[in-house]
């Protein structure tokens, strides 16, 4: 190895040195001292000639390689420290001087309980000895607000800031001493363990905000119920008693309260599963995709004058069978409902693609207009009055929000004044959607 040689000393240095040993290696630490500042050991004498071609040339190899490593550490973003084989402090940069409180020569030379109030049995300390011992390097994060080391940022206010650190501990070898030392890189993390920090805190208050709203909707939704099965009771018995002495029209009126206060009954009921649609997950099994469509038509008992097909390139699938069941009934049974013609077609197709399967459900209906197409997934939206159609507005809702916990997504493919209307559900294979009661529609 090519050598050069300290200018004190007059030893023989390898020129593949840690520059700052040069400086603060363990051969002139005892003749050193710090400058005025104290925040670097001697350093060799710099001196100059003119060389025969009339450039500068320096008369000090060691000193310049010094000279450039203090500046190249000085200017670092991270902090660098370097562990001597006796487990002193050989080396800091202007980074750790800045956040430490304290100046390098109270530092370098001194043992890590002095210089960083470093305990034996801290995992920094471990981490030294294992790198000193055996060359393994590590790394530390912040965690649970604990300093690694004890460094600080000045603030606005005067005051200081602790520092959450992330450390990288590395062998490294110094040919001066002829042994192994510890390289650690100190990294500022504050900015990021704050974020996070913020990041925890408010999905914290998110949690309970739901957990609040869950508690307030059951106990809504709960409450709500018992007077209105009392209404229907009463309007029962007075249905009962009056229906032969009262004309049509007053029946009629005393059976339309009697629908609205089941209908406002069945909304409590959506309402509360819609709010609880987060908890389960559901198990997965064996799907027959063409038997499912035809058993959900033959449960929902359609109209007779329509018709049902299905086409799949696919046959069975490992998913959630009754989140899929849930939501192809859930649309088929609104393109029969909302269908304006008592005979219709349902056509339902079934891809298998690498990830999902798509599914589009068509009917020969009288379309949604595209002013319609996102209104119809929200809660309690009917395009009909409900006095019309029956249902609570919330059947599509629910079918939005199963698939999209599942991590698909359903979309409407309609274009009035044409007719008919396309529900396209995209599926993913590995679908382990949420599990819930199946809500009225």
């Amino acid at each position: 190895m090519s050598q050069i040689v300290d200018n004190q000393s007059g030893e023989a240095i390898p020129a593949g040195t840690l520059a700052s040993e040069v400086e603060l290696g363990t051969h002139d630490r005892q003749s050193t001292a710090g400058n005025a500042e104290g925040e670097a050991r001697s350093t060799p004498a710099l001196s100059t000639a003119n060389s025969h071609d009339g450039e500068v040339a320096s008369a000090n190899p060691a000193a310049d390689q010094t000279v450039e490593f203090r500046q190249i550490a000085d200017t670092a973003t991270i902090g660098l420290i370097v562990i001597d084989p006796d487990f002193s402090v050989g080396f800091v940069n202007r980074w750790i001087i800045d956040r430490s409180g304290k100046d390098c020569k109270t530092i370098i030379g001194a043992s890590l309980e002095d210089a960083f109030a470093i305990k034996r049995r801290s995992r920094l300390w471990s981490a030294i000895s294992t790198c000193l011992a055996s060359q393994q390097a590590s790394f530390l994060s912040h965690y649970l607000n604990r300093r690694l080391l004890p460094l600080s940022n000045n603030q606005n206010d005067g005051s200081r800031q602790d520092i959450a650190q992330n450390l990288t501990i590395k062998p490294l070898w110094s040919d001066a001493k002829g042994d192994w030392c510890c390289l650690i890189e100190v990294f500022d993390v504050t900015v990021e363990v704050e974020r996070e920090r913020k990041l925890r805190k408010q999905a914290a208050d998110l949690a309970r905000a739901k957990t609040d709203l869950e508690r307030v909707t059951y106990a809504t939704s709960h409450d709500l119920k018992a007077p209105l099965r009392a209404v229907d009771c009463l309007t029962g018995w007075i249905e009962h008693d009056v229906k032969d002495i009262v004309d049509g029209k007053t029946l009629s009126d005393i059976r339309l309260v009697r629908r609205r206060v089941r209908r406002m009954h069945d909304l409590l009921d959506d309402l509360l599963r819609y709010a609880r649609l987060d908890q389960f997950k559901g198990d997965k099994v064996a799907v027959n995709l063409p038997e499912l469509v035809h058993e959900v038509a033959n449960l929902m008992l359609p109209p007779s004058g329509f018709g049902i097909t299905v086409t799949a390139n696919v046959d069975q699938i490992v998913t959630d069978q009754r989140s899929l069941e849930f939501v192809l009934r859930n649309i088929i049974s609104n393109a029969v409902k909302h269908h304006d013609q008592e005979q219709g077609r349902i056509d339902v197709q079934i891809s298998d693609g690498d990830t999902f399967l798509t599914i589009n459900i068509s009917d020969d209906g009288p379309g949604i207009h595209p002013m319609y197409q996102e209104t119809i997934f929200e809660m309690f939206q009917t395009l009909r009055p409900r006095d019309s159609v029956e249902g609570t507005g919330m059947g599509l809702a629910f079918v939005r929000k199963i698939v999209r916990n599942c991590g698909g997504e359903v979309t409407v493919i309609s274009q009035p004044p044409a007719r008919g209307t396309t529900f396209q559900v995209r599926w993913p294979h590995n679908a382990n959607p949420t599990k819930t009661d199946q809500p009225s529609s």
